[in-house]
């Protein structure tokens, strides 16, 4: 097949080179349409061919690769339209959807799309193929072959395929500061620029390689590295704050007959209610499964979506509520609901079905303050615990899962923590986790607060009072350091949710009082 390139930039050429590094395809059968003269004179003494233009390079090929910048594509698409009938188009172009490229091809085109990362050029990218495409089978296994020559290919389903760019395609942005960010630490300490960014970029080569190879928990990895007492959960300790965060796991088989969980994925991020959850089961019918639905969603709150699959089974997506993990009553947990329908199924008896009852006990809808898991306990000062099961995922062999603890003044490390392994291991599950972080409190009656409440009320006019919250910050850094500011406490701003927001008044009103605070705390 003849492949040509519109657009050889970075990612293009990269792309290329991998081909030709790895003779995915012989270098005769690659065209680029000239653009950039220093590119293509490099690429034309590798064999490639170069076309002074993109019409003649889409006269000349089989398949095109769109590599152009998302500004460009619509322009480019028209010049060549009439020379893509009846033509293969793989795009990579950031942001161009399964429809908008569908309005702009010829209909007998044939299309897919791709997001690679910027780490092709060396061999280790990672691109991602939307299993949503026009494509004959032939051609979706060439797409998979030429991306696979400059690193790992992953195939995914069409409603993930934008958050899992967000990983892996604006990941190395975040990757490349956090590099720079150790390294710069390294040398204010008198570690050479060089070895410092050497140091900090393998430590994340073998990190990562560790993640990939290992199959293990990153969290069970991370507590490899942290010896108690040790300099390494100092660090930590910066990142993880407060409360506790558990990991629990567990090999459970799910049988192969009867009614059947075949997978299972729910929650974004640790400090998020999770407002979906997806399962998919095996061996029931749909109308017995939405009559489950139905009494579930009358108990939960929490609706549910059943549809049909490919393969015969059935595809359930729990809608909820998202909200922060703090304050888990201001959402409606999907996964907890999803647990709680998936229990009342009737599945075949297996060891995964022991697993989901365990859960939905353990963890029942509506429970955010660890009663379930019996750690619920509270203090004057501090008010309640809350406690948020936040991720979960069943592959078929193993049942993981992730929740979010914001701990009481009065919570130690053997009424929670171990109180909740304990409680966790009945059911078979192993825990794993970083213990517990201990509350950061700053007495009421310090001049410090007083001085902060006295700001709020002089520029509100409303008496200010202090409370415990739920949330991390870096306070727990300063000895004395409190959270203050910008929230009214009578405004339901659904953080976390989607729909999450600050009023302009608010903040505008924050910024007197913390000019105020600043004033009388530091002086003219």
């Amino acid at each position: 097949m003849k492949l040509g390139f519109i657009g050889a930039g970075n990612m293009g050429s990269a792309i290329i080179n991998g081909i030709l590094n790895q003779h995915a395809l012989e270098p005769d059968s690659l065209y680029v349409s000239r653009k950039h003269p220093e590119k293509s004179t490099e690429l034309a003494q590798k064999g490639v061919h170069i076309m002074q233009d993109n019409v003649s390079l889409a006269e000349s090929v089989d398949c095109i690769l769109l590599a152009v910048k998302p500004v460009y594509a619509a322009g480019v698409l028209r010049e060549i339209h009439d020379m893509l009938v009846g033509k293969f188009v793989i795009s990579i172009v950031a942001g161009w959807t399964f429809d908008m490229l569908k309005d702009a091809l010829p209909e007998t085109a044939r299309f897919v799309r791709v997001m690679p990362n910027t780490p092709l050029a060396v061999g280790e990218g990672m691109s991602l193929i939307s299993s949503l495409c026009t494509c004959t089978d032939e051609e979706f296994a060439f797409t998979e072959r030429i991306f696979a020559a400059a690193g790992k290919v992953a195939v995914v389903e069409d409603h993930v395929y934008t958050p899992a760019n967000g990983i892996s395609g604006c990941g190395p942005a975040f990757v490349y500061a956090f590099i720079e960010a150790m390294a710069d630490g390294g040398v204010r300490y008198g570690v050479p620029r060089a070895l410092a960014y050497e140091l900090a970029a393998q430590t994340l080569v073998g990190a990562s390689r560790m993640v990939l190879e290992t199959g293990e928990h990153p969290g069970k990895l991370k507590d490899a590295v942290c010896s108690p007492g040790g300099t390494t959960i100092e660090g930590m300790y910066a990142l993880e704050k407060g409360g506790m965060r558990g990991h629990f796991e567990k090999t459970s088989d799910a049988g192969t007959t009867g009614v059947r969980l075949v997978s299972l994925q729910a929650g974004t991020k640790l400090n998020v209610v999770p407002g979906k959850a997806y399962a998919e089961l095996a061996g029931m019918a749909k109308e017995d499964l939405k009559a489950c639905a139905d009494e579930t969603e009358q108990k939960t709150g929490v609706s549910f979506v059943l549809e049909d699959t490919e393969n015969g089974n059935i595809k359930i997506t729990a809608c909820g509520a998202f909200a922060h993990a703090s304050t888990p009553e201001m959402g409606n947990n999907a996964l907890t609901a999803l647990l709680q329908l998936l229990a009342s199924v009737g599945m075949e008896e297996s060891e995964l079905k022991n697993d989901i009852s365990f859960l939905a006990k353990v963890y029942p809808h509506g429970d955010g303050k660890g009663a379930g898991l019996g750690v619920a306990m509270s203090d004057e000062e501090s008010g309640e615990l809350t406690l948020s099961l936040d991720l979960m995922n069943y592959d078929g062999k193993t049942l993981t899962g992730s929740y979010d603890c914001r701990a009481p003044i009065c919570a130690t490390k053997e009424n929670l923590y171990d109180t909740a392994g304990q409680n966790m291991k009945k059911g078979g599950f192993s825990m794993e986790g970083s213990g517990m972080f201990p509350p950061h409190h700053v007495p009421a009656d310090s001049p410090f607060v007083q001085t902060l409440l006295q700001c709020y009320t002089d520029v509100t006019g409303k008496p200010g009072k202090p409370f415990a919250i739920g949330g991390g910050t870096y306070v727990h850094h300063l000895k004395n350091g409190v959270a203050f500011g910008c929230a009214d406490l009578e405004v339901d701003n659904r953080m976390h949710g989607a729909d999450e927001f600050v009023e302009i008044e608010c903040l505008k009103e924050c910024v007197v009082i913390f000019a105020e605070a600043i004033v009388r705390i530091c002086g003219e």
